[in-house]
């Protein structure tokens, strides 16, 4: 079997790359034979979509395209009712009288879902379980582990990490010949069990990543095994994304990571704009710009004070501005100015407290801050201004802006946790650095917890 690692730096088109790849193995190689998979749904999902397009294939030629459980479940003839459901997370909350969503984030802050994260690590990574072990209660810990298994036991449900295990105590490898696994230093020493076992029959294997954005070591990820997979690898060397003064704030970042792969590669032949403000009225937005932060907390704070300010966003994806509450209020002006009757707003009424022909402010079923969002977006023309875009540092990976604001504040906890995993603290802040192409940002921060200043200067 011949293995190859790509190290794909930030905007190196690393995809693009790997299609060429896959144009090459496929003069060889029938595409049925062939698999592209991603730790991400995001990542398969363009493997998918690009190949299609490029090579003009169908689903059928395209059916080891796809993520790691996802191959797992087809593999093992496993149909959704049989997966673990957000109704089966309330239904553990109410057996426990503990709230759980199933969702652990990157912030660290949950204080019921960090049990059911644990006992996922000590599937994926038990070295991470170790670690968490020291900050949860010995006894609240027996009792969900019990529950959760006698839970799925009772109703007969897998969850993800049962997924995986399964396949390797009853699957078969793929009857395939080369494969393709993207962003693979995500990967956990559970799921490169699996691929190696999924794999075992290819004649030939490519993985890809780039280790500085090994951003989910948190979540189990071993950047160690992505790193040894092979000593054939190719570095690409040219970033079509990042600015030459940007470039190296980013390498002020890389050189203070202990455990990474040196990686020379050459930024575009401009500078960007690089600039410090103290807040996002004086950043100078005009819509689309990208938001960052390193938590959940700091984000959702940035988003709500920003909401004043007359131009649309995006939080995690979701719009500030709901497109039937506009269509409520652009109806309820036509019927304040008598253009229209109250019949004609029929159904719109739900919208509003009452059907006066007062100005929809006062009657708008909104907070009140939403109130004087949607106001100041209508007032300032910026309707269909390109919304600003807010995101984490985790959330972020694999996107890139003309404009990127970074803020660096950090919350007490991931603070602490700096100096105790240091450097996969400074690969979210690289991250969150690399992804613009022209001008970036810094707000100066507030609080007494954030990023040391010399990666920004």
């Amino acid at each position: 079997m011949e293995k190859y690692v790509i190290y794909g730096s930030p905007g190196t088109g690393k995809t693009t790359y790997l299609m060429g790849l896959l144009e090459k193995a496929m003069d060889k190689t029938p595409s049925e034979r062939i698999a592209f998979v991603s730790f991400t749904r995001q990542g398969t999902y363009e493997g998918v979509e690009r190949a299609i397009k490029k090579f003009k294939l169908n689903k059928r030629d395209t059916q080891y395209f796809k993520t790691i459980h996802s191959l797992c479940f087809h593999k093992l003839g496993i149909n959704r009712s049989m997966m673990i459901s957000k109704e089966h997370y309330k239904l553990l909350s109410e057996q426990t009288g503990i709230a759980f969503t199933g969702y652990y984030t990157q912030d660290m802050t949950s204080q019921s879902d960090v049990y059911l994260h644990y006992i996922s690590m000590l599937h994926h990574n038990p070295k991470v379980a170790e670690q968490m072990n020291k900050d949860l209660n010995a006894t609240t810990l027996a009792y969900v582990q019990f529950q959760y298994a006698e839970l799925k036991k009772q109703i007969g449900i897998l969850d993800f990490d049962d997924l995986l295990l399964q396949y390797l105590e009853f699957g078969e490898p793929l009857d395939i010949d080369v494969a393709f696994i993207d962003e693979a230093q995500d990967l956990t020493p559970l799921q490169w069990r699996v691929v190696n076992k999924l794999f075992l029959n290819c004649s030939k294997i490519w993985v890809s990543g780039d280790d500085d954005q090994a951003v989910y070591e948190w979540s189990g990820a071993n950047i160690a095994e992505f790193m040894s997979f092979s000593t054939n690898s190719h570095v690409l060397g040219q970033s079509y994304r990042l600015p030459k003064n940007v470039l190296r704030l980013a390498m002020n970042i890389t050189k203070d990571i202990k455990h990474r792969k040196h990686k020379d590669f050459k930024p575009k032949d401009t500078d960007g704009k690089l600039s410090a403000v103290e807040s996002l009225e004086t950043a100078n937005l005009k819509g689309g710009e990208l938001v960052l932060a390193r938590t959940n907390w700091v984000l959702k704070q940035m988003s709500d004070g920003f909401s004043h300010m007359g131009l649309p966003y995006l939080h995690k994806g979701r719009s500030s501005l709901n497109p039937i509450k506009l269509r409520a209020i652009y109806e309820h002006l036509k019927f304040e100015q008598g253009i229209i009757t109250a019949d004609n707003m029929s159904k719109f009424k739900t919208h509003f407290r009452h059907m006066d022909r007062v100005p929809w402010q006062n009657s708008i079923i909104l907070s009140a801050q939403q109130v004087v969002h949607y106001d100041n977006v209508l007032l300032q023309g910026n309707i269909d201004k390109s919304p600003v875009l807010f995101d984490t540092f985790h959330s972020c990976k694999g996107s890139e802006n003309d404009h990127v604001i970074v803020n660096p504040e950090l919350s007490t906890r991931v603070y602490k946790n700096m100096f105790k995993n240091h450097d996969s603290e400074l690969r979210c802040l690289y991250v969150a650095m690399t992804r613009t192409k022209s001008d970036l940002t810094v707000l100066l921060p507030k609080s007494k917890y954030y990023y040391p200043s010399r990666y920004f200067s």
